[in-house]
């Protein structure tokens, strides 16, 4: 599990299937810029048939591709705890309008580290 900063940076790996061409060549499947996202997903919880903490937010995203298939997404961290409150989120990678497994990431309180 990750333990994230507001406003930091943060490395995230993830791997794309890969195919290869009629010549041999070998490339990520749809592996267009434009299609990764990732999305902070807040746990919901439930009681008495009412649904609370409901929460889902796209984050931003600069990428490197790191080898064939295998790619490095920097991702920018909610600014302020008014987006995302302290606690835990599901990371989800959404490439071409799939997601991929998630990773449990904490989003740590403002001040000092805890």
């Amino acid at each position: 599990m990750a333990d994230v900063g507001y406003g930091e940076a943060t490395a995230v790996r993830f791997a794309l299937p890969v195919r290869t061409g009629d010549d041999g060549d070998t490339a990520a499947e749809g592996s267009a810029p434009g299609e990764v996202r990732v999305a902070a997903v807040a746990p919901a919880f439930a009681t008495h048939s009412f649904g609370m903490n409901q929460r889902v937010v796209e984050l931003g995203v600069g990428r490197v591709a790191l080898d064939v298939g295998v790619y490095e997404a920097e991702v920018a961290a909610p600014p302020t705890p008014g987006i995302t409150p302290p606690g835990y989120y599901l990371w989800f990678v959404v490439h071409a309008g799939v997601p991929s497994s998630a990773a449990w990431v904490r989003m740590r309180p403002l001040g000092p580290a805890t």
